[in-house]
């Protein structure tokens, strides 16, 4: 990942719409999440993002969801790897902690889903560019709960003049 931080955010779902990404493209960052390395590792076990978030809790839930490897693997990242709680238990190389207090302030309480504190974190960054790629929402939970924060926060984004697309 490149030192300086980017103006256009590329945020992934795991549906196949994101592959549709602008992977590799030097004015874009492009961030994934929870197990979709599954699809994005390329054949040289090379993963095309520049940040990863896993925003669920570190849960026998959790890690039940995941494939058995999944802890070997966010250990295994060179990028920097996002979680809500500190002292991250993957000990990896970059373990930050995602600002939730800044983002409160910058919009409101309302987090439904990853994608929502994915696009407060790219306002906070002051990105200028917001694209949503494989996420259609349309699971019973996602298009109950998640879609309208991830709508509230995109409106949100617009307003504030950051230019929205999701493919």
């Amino acid at each position: 990942m490149s030192q300086r931080k980017r103006k256009k955010v590329a945020i992934l779902g795991m549906a196949s719409g994101c592959m549709r990404a602008p992977f590799n493209q030097a004015d874009w960052e492009v961030w994934g999440l929870n197990d979709a390395y599954l699809q994005l590792t390329n054949d040289h076990g090379q993963l095309p993002v520049d940040r990863w978030f896993e925003l669920h809790p570190h849960s026998d839930l959790t890690l039940r969801r995941r494939p058995a490897d999944y802890q070997k693997r966010l250990a295994a990242m060179t990028i920097p790897i996002y979680t809500l709680w500190p002292g991250n238990p993957w000990n990896v190389k970059h373990p930050i902690v995602y600002p939730l207090a800044k983002a409160i302030r910058l919009g409101r309480d309302y987090f439904a889903c990853s994608f929502a504190y994915q696009i407060a974190l790219a306002l906070l960054e002051g990105c200028e560019v917001i694209a949503i790629y494989g996420a259609p929402l349309v699971g019973a939970r996602e298009g109950l709960v998640e879609r309208p924060c991830v709508e509230w926060w995109l409106g949100f984004a617009a307003g504030r003049g950051v230019t929205v697309t999701v493919d």
